[in-house]
């Protein structure tokens, strides 16, 4: 677990290696090690990698919150604003946020195709 960077984008895209080919052409002297492509989950401003790990974090008095559930992510030093995620629709990107509200007894998540 680790707090995120300031600048930090979460993407879910199929399959990586155009994922990878993008921000490339976008950053391109972007350390391959800042771009991770493994699931993980983010709340505030914690990573988990399971949502068993989240449940377990969440049992400290969280009553609603924001969860995203994240296929690849990229640090990066620059600003991604609306017109980056714009561009990545272009090639079908889709950056997606999981929401669920839970309490000390009930955990519920939302899958994306309900938001």
């Amino acid at each position: 677990m680790f707090k995120l960077y300031k600048n930090r984008t979460f993407i879910t895209i199929n399959p990586k290696e155009k994922f990878i080919e993008i921000i490339r052409k976008y950053i391109p002297n972007i350390d391959p090690d800042h771009i991770h492509t493994k699931r993980i989950y983010s709340f505030d401003d914690q990573l988990v990698e399971s949502k068993e790990d989240l449940i377990e974090l969440l049992k400290k008095n969280y009553k609603q919150i924001i969860l995203r559930e994240i296929d690849f992510f990229v640090d990066h030093d620059i600003d991604m604003d609306k017109s980056f995620e714009n561009f990545l629709s272009c090639f079908g990107f889709e950056i997606i946020e999981l929401g669920f509200d839970c309490s000390e007894t009930n955990i519920e998540f939302i899958d994306s195709e309900d938001l």
